[in-house]
């Protein structure tokens, strides 16, 4: 699927961007949710706090040397995290059959009269966000909903074939961003 760039008056629209280069750290902290592992060189992390609430199965707290926290945070299946829109009947809509689907169909600026959309955008956040970023390595996918600075950004990962997603945010930087995606990979669980 291909999608228009850009700001418009609605909202930003879903941007393609390439995965960054392999970047390698020796040594590695290792940290993986799920089928997703992330590798950190220790000097990039002051703490790791480990949360099981409720709430969410899994937090982890990334304090970095610059006291930057960015919580990484193991989702809901999709079913549970997008019930209301399935119960609304958007997924059948759009078609959406997968956590890739939702978020392509979001990047979407809606025609006037579609309504459903435009309030699937509202609530994710897509209607004050600067940019909406997507990048595709295999059969991962990442979409980022830059929000306005100072403001908490949300960075959403999702595997062909998985119900599961995954979910960063906090005061999430472009560096880190590139760092996260040069050194992640899918894992099994062991």
């Amino acid at each position: 699927m291909s999608f228009a760039h850009g700001a418009t008056a609605e909202g930003v629209s879903l941007e393609e961007v390439p995965w960054p280069e392999v970047a390698q750290c020796a040594p590695c902290v290792n940290v993986q949710f799920g089928k997703l592992q992330l590798h950190f060189s220790p000097h990039e992390i002051e703490n790791l706090l480990v949360v099981n609430s409720e709430a969410s199965p899994l937090h982890v707290f990334y304090l970095s040397p610059d006291k930057t926290t960015v919580s990484a945070t193991f989702l809901s299946q999709r079913q549970e995290r997008f019930a209301s829109y399935v119960q609304r009947g958007f997924f059948s809509q759009y078609g959406i059959k997968s956590n890739r689907d939702f978020f392509e169909a979001i990047g979407r600026v809606p025609d006037t009269n579609d309504s459903a959309l435009a309030l699937m955008r509202k609530v994710e956040g897509l209607g004050k966000a600067v940019k909406y970023l997507g990048a595709s390595k295999g059969s991962l996918h990442v979409y980022w909903i830059q929000s306005p600075a100072g403001e908490t950004q949300h960075v959403y990962f999702a595997i062909d074939g998985q119900d599961e997603l995954y979910q960063l945010s906090g005061s999430i930087s472009e560096t880190f961003f590139q760092t996260v995606l040069g050194r992640l990979e899918i894992k099994e669980i062991p």
